[in-house]
């Protein structure tokens, strides 16, 4: 029996607490990860001078395939024996496993890690500061650190700036807005299979929804047909190939109706 736009709601928003908590866990577990492959290296300061870091970033992307493995065994959960075998869903899950791969997570904490271990050699740091700059390099509520230079400053000595999305925002970010299009997908799945003709896009009524999907929502178009959100065509809500603009931390949800909108 297709959802009323209230469960759908409360459907998507039970995906979303499992999936952004799952995430997080897994991103701080990575990050801890990190943080110790890069204190391993610490005793080869005679590589990391010569420019020959063992700590590399294929061994980060090793780490991270932990994460995206995790999280597609989660996701394939929620679709459960019925659907996973669906190509519409198969389709999905690889693309969701190559999404989070393609996910600049791991290069940002492998960057910033490099960053401290070169400040370390150059500097001479101690073990204790190294590693409390790994530490912070690699908080996962910690804004990006990026390391600039004052021109005016004589010594040019460097500087650290603070800014942009902290790992945990942009992991919640990226879970957020999966679990909007497994949803999606899954209640795509449910419509057809119940021989539904007609879907209605509904979004969460509240201040942080997108003027675009605000107007959105209500639309209704045939089971096979695209919404107009915002100048672009979506199937369905957190659509990957639409914009991230359009999809990111989106929270909306389609319904079956019985036609189409005027």
């Amino acid at each position: 029996m297709p959802e009323s736009p209230g469960a759908a709601t409360a459907g998507r928003a039970r995906l979303d607490r499992q999936l952004t908590g799952e995430m997080d866990r897994s991103l701080r577990v990575f990050l801890r990860e990190v943080n110790s492959a890069a204190q391993d290296s610490l005793p080869t300061a005679v590589l990391l001078a010569a420019g020959r870091n063992p700590f590399t970033l294929g061994s980060v992307l090793g780490l991270w395939e932990t994460v995206v493995e995790g999280f597609g065994r989660t996701v394939g959960r929620f679709f459960g024996r019925g659907k996973g075998t669906d190509p519409f869903v198969e389709a999905y899950l690889r693309g969701m496993q190559q999404r989070l791969r393609s996910s600049n997570l791991p290069s940002r904490a492998y960057s910033s890690a490099v960053e401290v271990l070169t400040a370390s050699t150059q500097q001479s740091w101690s073990r204790p500061k190294t590693t409390a700059e790994l530490r912070l390099a690699l908080a996962p509520d910690r804004g990006t650190s990026v390391r600039t230079q004052d021109p005016s400053d004589a010594a040019g000595a460097p500087t650290i700036e603070e800014g942009g999305f902290t790992y945990a925002t942009t992991a919640e970010r990226i879970a957020r807005t999966e679990a909007t299009a497994a949803y999606g997908v899954s209640s795509l799945v449910d419509l057809g299979r119940a021989g539904v003709k007609y879907k209605r896009w509904v979004s969460h009524h509240d201040r942080h929804v997108r003027p675009a999907h605000a107007s959105a929502s209500g639309q209704t178009v045939p089971l096979t047909g695209s919404f107009v959100v915002g100048g672009y065509t979506l199937p369905y809500p957190g659509d990957p190939s639409a914009p991230t603009g359009q999809t990111a931390n989106c929270r909306c949800v389609i319904v079956g109706a019985d036609k189409p909108s005027r």
